[in-house]
C-alpha cells in the first residue's frame, strides 16, 4: 500500500479469464503515525516538537486514518462484487495488540470498505 491509500500492484491486475478469484487476502502495516521517540533530545527545536506533534507518540496520525480508510475504500472497488457485504463468515479481521494504532488502522480499512450509514471524515 503507498500512503494515497492504492493497492500498489494489485489496483490495475486482471486475473486472466481461465482462472476464478477464490478468496482475498489483504496484509497491511498501520498508517501514519506521530514519532513513538523523539530522536535528539538535546535538539535546539525539542520545544517546537509538541506543536508539530501534537499527537501521543506513536498514535495514528487523522492522515493516517484517512489513509487506512482509503485502503478500504480502494479494496471495496476491487473487490466489492466478490465480497459482497460484511458478514462474520466471510470477512475475518485481525491486528496485533503491540498498539492501538493497528486496531484503529483496520478500523478505518474496515470502515472505507464496508461503509457505515454516515460519515465518518468530514
Amino acid at each position: 500500500v503507498d500512503y494515497t491509500g492504492k493497492i500498489s500492484y494489485l489496483v490495475n491486475s486482471t486475473l486472466p479469464p481461465t482462472k476464478n478469484l477464490q478468496y482475498v487476502y489483504a496484509l497491511f502495516r498501520h498508517g501514519i503515525r506521530y514519532p513513538v521517540n523523539l530522536p535528539y533530545p538535546n535538539d535546539p527545536n525539542m520545544p517546537k516538537y509538541p506543536i508539530v506533534f501534537p499527537g501521543t507518540p506513536g498514535k495514528l496520525t487523522e492522515v493516517g486514518q484517512r489513509d487506512m480508510f482509503n485502503v478500504g475504500q480502494n479494496l471495496k472497488t476491487k473487490y466489492g462484487d466478490f465480497v459482497g457485504g460484511y458478514t462474520q463468515e466471510k470477512v475475518h479481521v485481525s491486528a496485533t495488540n503491540i498498539s492501538t494504532r493497528t486496531t484503529v488502522s483496520s478500523l478505518c480499512v474496515m470502515a472505507g470498505q464496508f461503509p457505515p450509514y454516515k460519515p465518518i471524515f468530514k
